[in-house]
């Protein structure tokens, strides 16, 4: 996810368009067990917050969440991405100034504690999370986004179940991987790549699934339009970055070079963002379905679109906003249906 220079917090955001184990960030639980319907719906990270909020499927205008995962027990502490296991239905939190990420049940509520706690020398800010359809987790930590326990600028391997990494994406200079800032992840698996955004003005690369170590990536582009790129996804060939500029900028994947978007989505008609943060896409609905966080008017817009990647448009948007949400700054969303 990616940084946002606002007075109150400096923050960096997640939000992996990279679907777990799919091609959105829409989770269906195919090769799990049957998803519990109280575990369906709607996971939103809050920043200010440090809370987990889970609302029903479906949910616009003034709606409380089903569940809230908060409190001192949470250890939550600036949690910035968040991923779900499509083998177990577990949370993964990228916990920015705790220098961890944290794992959850997919049916925690309130002040519990972690299942388990995933660390590493060199972790530090833990910002974006994709968990592979095997069960291995990566982790992206970018000390320079913002506030929050430093490290070193790299991609984290954790094997499954191992609570701490056993390789790296990255190095002491990153000479080869030209990592600088790598605030978002996202993972093709037809291809199994895996797609590193760079926030404030650095490229978007995109490596080998397998790739650790100071390796150069398979190509690299710079992505034009993007002054501060704050979230990342990868849908139908298409990855989809949010920026404060243009909200939401489509690009090629096959990008090389300086590459223009294919299109952009912008306020105006039914679409009025306040500061765009994580996104997820919703292919089993069709046209796709985009849900965008609002980090400024602690807000979700669900974008119904039209036409095809990259070349989505709005077609009508839902906002699920008002105190009863109980959003403080969110940061990154994830759906199961």
């Amino acid at each position: 996810m990616a940084p946002m220079r606002l007075p109150t917090l400096l923050l960096s955001l997640m939000v992996p368009l990279a679907a777990c184990g799919s091609d959105d960030a829409v989770h269906h639980l195919p090769d799990g067990p049957p998803v519990p319907e109280a575990a369906k719906g709607i996971y939103l990270t809050s920043a200010a917050g440090n809370q987990i909020s889970v609302f029903p499927l479906g949910a616009t205008g003034n709606t409380a969440p089903m569940r809230t995962i908060v409190g001192a027990a949470t250890g939550l502490s600036l949690p910035i991405g968040i991923e779900i296991d499509d083998l177990t239905g577990d949370l993964y939190v990228g916990n920015r100034s705790g220098g961890n990420v944290l794992v959850f049940s997919d049916m925690a509520d309130g002040n519990v504690a972690p299942l388990r706690t995933l660390t590493a020398p060199g972790l530090g800010a833990a910002q974006d999370v994709v968990v592979l359809p095997g069960g291995d987790v990566l982790v992206s930590c970018c000390p320079t986004c913002g506030q929050g326990a430093g490290g070193q600028p790299g991609v984290f391997h954790f094997a499954k179940g191992a609570s701490t990494s056993d390789a790296v994406l990255g190095g002491p200079s990153n000479a080869n991987t030209g990592l600088t800032v790598p605030s978002s992840l996202a993972y093709d698996s037809e291809s199994s790549e895996l797609y590193v955004g760079n926030s404030f003005g650095g490229a978007i690369e995109t490596f080998a699934i397998t790739d650790v170590g100071d390796v150069a990536p398979k190509r690299t582009f710079q992505p034009g339009g993007i002054g501060n790129l704050q979230s990342l996804a990868y849908a139908a060939g298409t990855l989809f970055a949010t920026t404060p500029g243009g909200v939401i900028l489509q690009f090629a994947a096959s990008s090389t070079g300086n590459a223009t978007a294919a299109s952009a989505i912008m306020n105006g008609g039914p679409l009025n963002v306040g500061y765009p943060a994580g996104i997820s896409i919703d292919l089993s609905e069709s046209p796709p379905v985009i849900y965008l966080v609002d980090y400024a008017a602690n807000a979700l817009h669900v974008i119904h679109t039209a036409g095809t990647a990259p070349n989505l448009t709005v077609a009508s948007v839902d906002t699920l906003v008002g105190a009863a949400t109980g959003l403080s700054q969110p940061i990154a969303v994830r759906v199961v249906k």
